[in-house]
Order: structure tokens, then C-alpha cells, then sequence
């Protein structure tokens, strides 16, 4: 299944020179949801909940992944606009995305054996996504990659969890990885002042990778504070709302919280 994803996908890479489609809101939110059902079969693994009671929430979280791989009118989430080695990685990344997607509608008919078959190739498949998002130099690469690993790694993670094995480590692997998307896709951000008069004005913009922008000014009259201060950081989150790394930034705080309590009890 998967070879045959990669198969198609290189053709049409090399057939179409379009553009990739606009992320849609629609798809941010199904990867965040995604990654947020994850975490919650962890937390109630942790909880001592045993595997059959989160075997419907595991099955249940089908309908985000495949929404977030294709969000019904705007095409694949993962698109494949880049050319040479970097095309072939964010192929192979949207072949890896796809097939785990597929694979987990059907967890809830499987045994307990199949699932723990299938708990190996699904955390290679992870490893692999990663190699790719620390390689590749293109942005869009980047992109359709980073996207690719917030589907795959909350996929792994709950089929890890199904089959009763440990996660701290592919959550610690996972958080990893989308801390390197946060930062390969910072967005360009610039400030400058502008004074007349008794005005100050302090500008702050940040144009994101699919050149979506966001600005934020804060003004001064006779050195007081007429609007709130720039909040930098929220502008440099707003440039890339509709990107894969509003997904990492998302799914961030969570992350660190459940790696550092699994530290904790190891401790």
C-alpha cells in the first residue's frame, strides 16, 4: 500500500507544476484534534485503563486522520510541489501519513496480535517522517513534512498504546521532531519605528513560508502607552495559523507536559 502511495505521488510531482493548495483551517484543526486524542489514550493508559477501554477511543480517532490528510474540496493535505530529493521525502512522508491513516479504521476489527504487528512498522514509519523533516532544505518540503509527522506520530502513538506497549519514548521523539518544525518554519518577522511629532508608532510584521503575513503595532504619545504592547509572539503564531506549524505549536505544550511527568515516574 504504501509503495504504491509513493508510486503515484512521485507522478504527480513530476507532472504538475501547479502550486500546492492553500492549507485549509479545516485541516489544522483535524491534526490538532488528531494529536489531542492521542494524548488522551496516553493519559488514560497511564491512568491504568486498561486495552480495552481505550480500544473504541483509538478506533475512533479514523475520522480525524483521515480528515486531516484530505480535507473533502481542497485536495491532499500533504501536496507534493517540490522537486528532486526533497519531493521524494515529502512523498514518502504523504505515503506514510496516508497508509497509517487507512490502517487505523480498521484497528477495532483486528486482534490483539495483528495490532502489535502493526504497532512496529507504524513507529518506523514515524522515525522515518523525522529523518525527512531534519534533511530536507525546502520550505514547502518542510511543510507537507511537518504535516505528515503530526499525523503519523499520533498514529503510532495510539496503536503503541493498543497494544500495550510503552509510548514515552515516541513522545519524546515526537515532541523532538516538532520543535525542529517550529524553528524550520519561523516565519521572517521585521520591526521598525515611525515618529511624528509626539507619536511613536513601533511596527512588527512576520511573513510565514506560504506568504501569509501578520502585523502588530503599539503606540506611544509623549512616551506613554496609548494600545497594548506588541504581543511578538502571538504575531509570529498568527503568520503561520494555516501552516504545519500551527499543528507543532498546538500540540507543543501538551507534549512537554506528558514527557516530563513519563521522566518523572521513571525518576
Amino acid at each position: 500500500m504504501r509503495l504504491a502511495l509513493l508510486s503515484a505521488l512521485l507522478i504527480l510531482t513530476s507532472c504538475s507544476a501547479q502550486p500546492p493548495p492553500p492549507r485549509t483551517q479545516g485541516q489544522i484543526d483535524a491534526a490538532i484534534s488528531l494529536a489531542q486524542q492521542a494524548f488522551s489514550v496516553v493519559e488514560k493508559t497511564r491512568g491504568g485503563a486498561s486495552i480495552a477501554d481505550i480500544q473504541g477511543d483509538v478506533a475512533g480517532m479514523s475520522t480525524a486522520a483521515i480528515a486531516a490528510v484530505h480535507d473533502e474540496g481542497h485536495g491532499p493535505a500533504i501536496t507534493t510541489a517540490t522537486a528532486g530529493r526533497d519531493a521524494i521525502s515529502a512523498a514518502t512522508a504523504r505515503a506514510c501519513g496516508e497508509s497509517n491513516a487507512i490502517e487505523l479504521a480498521d484497528i477495532a476489527a483486528l486482534s490483539e496480535r495483528i495490532v502489535l504487528r502493526m504497532a512496529s512498522p507504524m513507529t518506523e514509519c514515524a522515525s522515518e517522517v523525522s529523518l525527512h523533516l531534519r534533511t530536507v532544505s525546502s520550505l514547502e518540503a518542510v511543510e507537507d513534512i511537518g504535516f505528515a509527522v503530526n499525523i503519523v506520530y499520533p498514529v503510532a502513538i495510539a496503536v503503541q498504546a493498543r497494544a500495550g506497549l510503552t509510548t514515552a519514548g515516541l513522545l519524546d521523539d515526537y515532541r523532538v521532531t516538532n520543535e525542529v518544525l517550529i524553528a524550520k518554519l519561523a516565519p521572517k518577522c521585521r520591526e521598525w519605528t515611525r515618529a511624528a511629532a509626539h507619536v511613536v508608532e513601533v511596527h512588527y510584521e512576520c511573513v510565514a513560508h506560504d506568504r501569509a503575513k501578520a502585523h502588530g503595532v503599539e503606540i506611544y504619545e509623549e512616551g506613554r502607552h496609548t494600545t497594548a504592547p506588541l504581543n511578538r509572539k502571538a504575531i509570529d503564531a498568527e503568520a503561520t495559523r494555516l501552516t504545519s506549524r500551527a499543528v507543532a505549536l498546538a500540540t507543543l505544550p501538551k507534549l512537554d507536559a506528558l514527557t516530563r511527568r513519563a521522566g518523572e515516574q521513571i525518576l
